[in-house]
């Protein structure tokens, strides 16, 4: 966990946090959101999320990638150069490899115009190498945060991943993931669900249940059956202790049908 402290109650901060009080301080003395607020998707997110999209951004290679953007999105050549404000003709030259863009700020602008994280086509600044730094410890943060409930250190958890899950949260609404990103914030979703739903009493746990019904919207699109079938599963227990047996059943049915592992069926 991070090193640094609550001015408030002395429990562990997250690296991530802005503020110098812990979320569930702030909620306590009325100065903060009782839970960050999901953000809604837009449909660029969905679009990088699919496999083939998947294996076009892990070439870096500009071509393939606009290829893939329109195979994907289904869009003819003439659109993507409306989109990016080019002539149809440079587009066709791009995407054959015929011509090359080394200058930063055309690279930086094409990433904006696709909703793809500007490293993805070799362009660094300070912004995203911080948000690369996220990634990096994200997968971290969120297991960590996992033991910290199981070991009845609930609080420490949600304080872990509530400003995690805000900043991806924030680049989602954007349109700038990638599907690791996506992978990582639906994790966040559902761990900060889980772990709000030991904190909250019992009349807020809705608010548990609908982050991890967030998770399963973004499951519902990565092609990972194992992945879809846990979120759901995670659900649809807070589904049941939010006092909704019949969603909870029908989000547990759904998860039945699509493990294959005995222990998860059980």
């Amino acid at each position: 966990m991070a090193d640094s402290r609550c001015q408030a109650c002395g429990v562990a901060i997250s690296r991530y946090a802005e503020s110098p009080v812990c979320p569930t301080c702030s909620t306590d003395s009325g100065t903060s959101r009782s839970v960050v607020r999901a953000a809604p998707l837009v449909s660029a997110v969905w679009l990088w999320a699919s496999p083939e999209a998947a294996t076009a951004i892990a070439t870096r290679d500009l071509p393939t990638i606009l290829r893939a953007y329109r195979r994907i999105n289904g869009t003819s050549q003439v659109a993507l150069a409306k989109l990016l404000g080019y002539d149809n003709s440079y587009v066709s030259m791009l995407e054959t490899g015929r011509r090359v863009i080394s200058d930063v700020g055309t690279r930086r602008h094409i990433a904006a115009r696709l909703a793809l994280p500007a490293h993805v086509l070799g362009v660094t600044d300070a912004d995203d190498a911080e948000y690369r730094a996220m990634l990096q410890f994200g997968d971290s943060t969120v297991r960590l945060a996992e033991i910290a409930r199981q070991a009845g250190r609930a609080v420490e958890a949600v304080n872990e991943l509530w400003p995690l899950v805000a900043r991806l949260e924030a680049r989602a609404s954007e349109g700038h993931m990638e599907r690791d990103s996506l992978v990582l914030l639906a994790q966040a979703r559902v761990a900060l669900g889980v772990s709000l739903g030991t904190v909250l009493p019992e009349e807020r746990l809705s608010s548990a249940a609908r982050w991890t019904g967030q998770a399963v919207k973004i499951a519902a699109h990565l092609d990972d059956s194992y992945f879809y079938a846990h979120t759901l599963r995670m659900h649809g227990n807070e589904l049941r202790k939010a006092g909704h047996p019949g969603a909870a059943v029908a989000r547990l049915d759904h998860s039945l049908q699509l493990s294959n592992d005995p222990a998860d069926k059980g």
